[in-house]
């Protein structure tokens, strides 16, 4: 999926509707970010800002933190809230929503890795969202081999090994993302690209990062029939 990331301004703010998806990027290092570490606080809840302080890298307190006052601001803009007025509830497999009638149609999902964000919002569409920072220190096929479904460890062991550990992390944030919007529970099978599976596309992001976004049925069933990647708007989050 070629990304073209778009700020919003005054004429470009953005306004969701049934059938299209939003996907903001969030750039968990920097300027906007760093002001939010300091001044975003009060936008966290009381177990979030709990959550923060046991981190115990500072470094990475202060990008989860960020991520999650993203996410707050990105929703609270859809739903005309404030951003501390938000309530999330876990569902099956501890899948997060937001509590309430207001949000009830509002599908999101985040995810974040080292310096960088994603936040997916839709309106009924089930979203599934992954972002990993590529690594190379790490046996790549020993991981596949304990995480991924088959047919996907077949893929990684027929691709060259030169380009082994990017392919294995796009198969990764494909499989993370199809489960993810289907709400069946980390390191479950994937049904990623099977006709009974959400829609999963990659997302460009970048050199030293993979990611992927799956997209369910508005209705009944998982599948996102027809489902064109046309319908997705790029957005670079901002916070202001």
């Amino acid at each position: 999926m070629a990304a073209g990331w778009t700020s919003p301004d005054a004429r470009t703010a953005p306004s969701l509707v049934p059938g299209r998806l939003h996907l903001w990027r969030v750039d968990l290092d920097g300027p906007d970010a760093r002001t939010v570490a300091t001044t975003g606080g009060h936008d966290l809840s009381v177990e979030e800002r709990k959550r923060v302080a046991r981190f115990r890298s500072p470094e990475d307190a202060r990008r989860w933190a960020v991520s999650r006052v993203a996410l707050r601001r990105i929703l609270a803009r859809y739903l005309d809230e404030e951003p501390a007025a938000l309530v999330f509830e876990l569902g099956p497999h501890d899948k997060p929503g937001l509590a309430g009638p207001t949000g009830r149609d509002l599908r999101f999902n985040l995810s974040h890795s080292a310096a960088v964000a994603l936040v997916a919002v839709s309106v009924g569409h089930p979203v599934g969202v992954d972002v990993e920072r590529i690594r190379n220190d790490l046996d790549v096929l020993a991981l596949a081999q304990r995480a991924l479904p088959a047919r996907a460890v077949e893929e990684l062991v027929s691709a060259p090994l030169s380009v082994r550990t990017r392919a294995f992390f796009r198969l990764w944030v494909r499989h993370e993302a199809s489960v993810k919007c289907l709400g069946t529970g980390l390191g479950t099978e994937s049904v990623d690209d099977d006709a009974a599976g959400p829609a999963v596309e990659d997302v460009a992001l970048g050199i030293g990062y993979a990611g992927a976004l799956a997209v369910g049925a508005g209705g009944h069933g998982p599948r996102a029939e027809g489902w064109d990647p046309a319908r997705v708007s790029y957005w670079e989050w901002a916070a202001g």
